[in-house]
């Protein structure tokens, strides 16, 4: 019975989640994630909101010098113990192939592009590693369309940070080669520099051309290069 009702709880949880209407980042989602496990569970927190919680403490575009994981994502935080051994929160020691199935589960169920954008991302970056098997190319078509929804939507919280995604959704369309969503993300970077550039702050202008002009991968009719592209 307690356990049913845990489980209730926690699905709420995860519904008003992908209902949420303002914007959104995962930052504001791990908080939410840390207010509720505090207030609903005093003892041990079912695994199925740890891993949650989890999913949404790894850090984007994490710099590669600082890690030796060989992965896209990256800890909040790293510190040292009394022992002075390396600690690191999240750790991608931490993740099972149980918390994989999981995020490929939960990229399914939810909705939220921000919710879909992340679950995916982690079941495309973590699979191999811990799984010993590469994601399906549908997490990465999942993931694209999430971010394209972001941008067009304008539901991230933090301008600089839907630039990072777009750049992460075009690389991983490059890597399966799909040429509609490379299209499509074409258009989502330039509306989006359009909607959000500000000559006085850097980093919201100029992304476009660095992503689609720069990258020899890319090709641009010299129509689209004169009208959209500074």
């Amino acid at each position: 019975m307690a356990k049913s009702i845990e489980f209730n709880k926690i699905e709420k949880f995860l519904t008003d989640l992908d209902t949420i209407s303002d914007k959104l980042s995962e930052a504001m989602i791990v908080d939410k994630i840390n207010r509720f496990i505090q207030k609903e569970f005093e003892q041990k927190p079912p695994n199925t909101i740890l891993w949650e919680q989890l999913a949404f403490a790894f850090i984007e575009d994490y710099p590669k010098d600082k890690s030796n994981w060989g992965t896209y994502f990256g800890p909040m935080a790293t510190f040292s113990n009394k022992e002075g051994q390396i600690i690191e929160y999240p750790s991608i020691f931490e993740i099972t192939p149980e918390i994989i199935h999981y995020w490929e589960q939960r990229t399914q169920e939810s909705k939220h592009p921000i919710l879909k954008a992340r679950y995916s991302n982690l079941v495309w970056d973590f699979s191999e590693k811990i799984i010993n098997k590469k994601p399906h190319y549908s997490f990465a078509q999942i993931y694209v369309d999430s971010v394209i929804e972001i941008a067009c939507k304008d539901l991230h919280e933090y301008e600089i940070d839907t630039i990072q995604k777009l750049k992460r959704a075009l690389s991983l369309a490059l890597a399966i080669n799909d040429k509609d969503r490379i299209e499509k993300l074409k258009d989502a970077i330039i509306n989006y520099e359009k909607k959000i550039a500000e000559n006085d702050k850097p980093g919201l202008w100029g992304f476009s051309y660095e992503l689609l002009v720069r990258d020899k991968k890319i090709s641009l009719s010299n129509k689209i290069l004169k009208q959209n592209l500074p």
